[in-house]
């Protein structure tokens, strides 16, 4: 099928990339929806400065970057979503959540649109987690206990591995990109479906989530993102 009007459902950093490379490579238009205007206002800056980013390294030319940014527009609400050809959601872990959203656009939609989930932890087929995730998570974990132990501070657990493995970034800068309820979700899901301790979420996860510390998308994490030089907590 022709695909001209993408729809993404949820403006975070997994929608907005999502978004951007379907309007960029595929050249198709996208509607990103959202009910927090303010999440709209934060995905759209986000989009702008990867294209600056990219315009700079002399990638992508400044008519590149405005046809680009033409093809995407931000939405407030499913309902005010204008007929598009594909649906994808993008919001968080939470099976509730997006069973909802496929419940409410399913009154509003036409017959012919395609829905799809973009999920890290939600059961398909007969296997929890997929690879990456399963692999990644207790990664991910033990740096954040080792931290809880007070083995070493978030710059020194992170700069080791850096240095030590050649990853672009340390386990817990990865955690605050990826979103600590969204590492959280994975790990309960891959936990209770395996049953195995190296998915049992660490202590102090579970505090900063608690706490709405989720990382780079709320402005702190492991991370202090407010503070350009990015302090831990």
């Amino acid at each position: 099928m022709d695909i001209e009007k993408l729809a993404v459902i949820g403006s975070g950093q997994m929608g907005v990339g999502i978004g951007l490379v379907a309007a960029r490579f595929a050249q198709v238009r996208v509607q990103l929806v959202d009910t927090s205007e303010v999440q709209l206002e934060k995905g759209h800056s986000f989009i702008k400065s990867l294209l600056e980013k990219e315009r700079k390294k002399e990638r992508i030319t400044t008519e590149e970057v405005d046809q680009i940014l033409s093809r995407i527009s931000m939405v407030k609400g499913i309902s005010n979503i204008d007929n598009p050809d594909f649906v994808i959601e993008a919001v968080s872990e939470n099976l509730a959540v997006k069973k909802s959203i496929f419940e409410e656009l399913s009154k509003i939609i036409s017959g012919n649109c395609v829905l799809a989930s973009n999920t890290s932890s939600i059961i398909s087929s007969d296997s929890p987690g997929f690879i990456a995730n399963r692999l990644l998570m207790p990664y991910i974990n033990e740096a954040i206990i080792a931290l809880d132990n007070n083995i070493a501070s978030v710059q020194d657990i992170d700069t080791t591995m850096k240095l030590g493995t050649n990853v672009p970034m340390g386990p817990l800068q990865l955690a605050d990109f990826i979103g600590l309820d969204t590492c959280l979700s994975i790990m309960q899901v891959l936990h209770t479906e395996f049953g195995d301790s190296k998915y049992r979420p660490s202590t102090l996860l579970i505090k900063y989530v608690d706490a709405g510390w989720l990382g780079k998308k709320s402005g702190r994490g492991f991370y202090n993102y407010q503070d350009q030089n990015q302090v831990k907590l």
